[in-house]
């Protein structure tokens, strides 16, 4: 866990316009931009520690939910919840028993990089939802140290698929519902907050066969599958996806494919655990 050297609030408004005064200047040039910006955050967090870390985050989530002034978002440390917060029974444990005692019920590989590798952790409340990020750090292809945040919403236990996929035939993963024990959601912090699928695995109430519009192409395309046969639940930036594959049924789950926009091929069988592994512990891992 990293210390804790308080800042004061007029100090916090510093930081805050600091931290947005970045990449304001067009004539410079983007990379050392971004290189100063990274070079800030260190030097935040060095000298306050998780202090400087909150603010950074806080700076960082008003992006996330659309701007400051129309935000309910509030951020605390883990130990410092209320009991009100879903992960209060972690207020008093070190850091990693706390990692720990979140992912009992999804003991999976990439649970020991999020132990290894986290720095801190984070509640967040927003929108009457609570979400718990972890801090991290990465280096850029340059590499230029930075930190990012992994993130997921307050568990959902009794997360069922909505009614048109169970009606197609789909069942809930089991290994999904397991993650789901652990947080509704779970990825990229941004796409968390703004549950969406954008590096996120999706909540429940977002899952949908949504490439079915394609299904009309499958002879033009010469596919072997049906699009009614994906189901998303996690995407990129670019178009592709990560599904689960209904004819391919694993231990009361799906395995899972990836979705090539470009190719139009799927690929990649692998379980729910090692695709999140691969996407998220693999990040965690990298340059370490």
């Amino acid at each position: 866990m990293l210390p804790n050297i308080g800042i004061e609030a007029n100090q916090q408004k510093e930081i805050h316009l600091k931290l947005k005064s970045f990449f304001q200047n067009s004539k410079l040039d983007f990379m050392e931009q971004l290189k100063a910006y990274y070079n800030y955050q260190l030097e935040l967090v060095e000298k306050h520690g998780r202090e400087g870390l909150m603010v950074f985050l806080d700076t960082e989530t008003q992006v996330y939910v659309d701007g400051e002034n129309n935000r309910s978002l509030e951020i605390m440390h883990y130990s410092d919840v209320p009991e009100s917060c879903p992960w209060y029974k972690l207020h008093l444990l070190p850091r990693d028993e706390a990692i720990r005692k979140t992912w009992e019920k999804f003991p999976i590989e990439f649970v020991d990089s999020l132990e290894k590798y986290t720095l801190d952790l984070f509640a967040i409340f927003e929108a009457e939802k609570w979400y718990l990020a972890y801090a991290y750090q990465v280096k850029d292809y340059d590499g230029n140290v930075y930190y990012q945040f992994l993130g997921g919403r307050e568990p959902n236990s009794d997360a069922k698929l909505p009614k048109d996929l169970m009606k197609a035939g789909w069942k809930m993963p089991e290994d999904l519902k397991e993650l789901y024990s652990v947080h509704g959601n779970f990825g990229n912090l941004k796409g968390a907050l703004r549950n969406q699928l954008s590096h996120c695995i999706a909540a429940a109430e977002k899952l949908e066969t949504s490439l079915t519009f394609l299904e009309d192409k499958i002879e033009e395309w010469e596919l072997d599958y049906s699009f009614f046969d994906l189901l998303p639940f996690w995407e990129d930036d670019a178009g592709n996806c990560q599904n689960f594959y209904k004819p391919e049924a694993i231990e009361n789950s799906y395995a899972t494919v990836d979705w090539d926009h470009e190719t139009k091929e799927v690929s990649g069988y692998s379980t729910l655990a090692e695709f999140i592994d691969y996407q998220f512990g693999r990040t965690l891992r990298e340059d370490h």
